[in-house]
């Protein structure tokens, strides 16, 4: 039967199943943290898009053992294990080849030259132009005219360069309505 509560919410309510799935997510949520501990804290700060496939995932290797009642304990155990692993040696080799570096990390892009902003490199990004004068709020810059140089950082974040001897001409970051007719 359609939105029957009992089926929702209970199915068949089995108190040793649900004790089940308690020691199933205590074991994951443990064995995860005491293997997340080999890659250290710094690789929480800059995630890349390799950091965040991982959390995915170990997410999803995590979610099926819990729940479901077929999947025994050692495949997610082997999936987290293995999943760590690639990570810890992709990291290493990261570090050790340029090659494997240009593969993986990302560049910054530009997105303002001269006070002047690149919309195609905008577009690229897929950054909406009032999401972007909102980061440049943020920084505390009202007109791009006062910046020599601005990237989107990998993480997602902005890196701005003052223009240190002249404003060029350039867009004011504020909202329509704050603009002041004046200026």
């Amino acid at each position: 039967m359609v939105f029957d509560r009992v089926r929702m919410f209970l199915w068949e309510w089995d108190l040793r199943y649900l004790a089940e799935i308690a020691l199933r997510v205590s074991i994951v949520y443990v064995y995860a943290i005491l293997l997340l501990r080999i890659l250290g804290n710094s690789w929480m700060k800059d995630m890349n898009f390799l950091d965040y496939f991982m959390v995915i995932s170990l997410g999803t290797a995590s979610w099926d053992i819990m729940i479901y009642p077929t999947v025994p304990i050692i495949y997610c155990l082997t999936a987290i294990t293995v999943a760590i692993l690639l990570k810890k040696a992709i990291s290493i080799l990261n570090l050790k080849s340029d090659m494997v570096n240009n593969a993986i990390q990302a560049i910054p892009s530009r997105l303002i030259k001269d006070g002047r902003i690149d919309f195609e490199m905008l577009k690229k990004n897929n950054l909406r132009k009032d999401t972007f004068f909102t980061m440049l709020r943020m920084q505390w810059i009202t007109n791009t005219g006062s910046i020599k140089r601005c990237y989107l950082e990998p993480n997602g974040g902005i890196s701005v360069f003052d223009n240190e001897n002249n404003i060029y001409d350039g867009e004011s970051t504020m909202p329509p309505e704050e603009i002041d007719n004046d200026t």
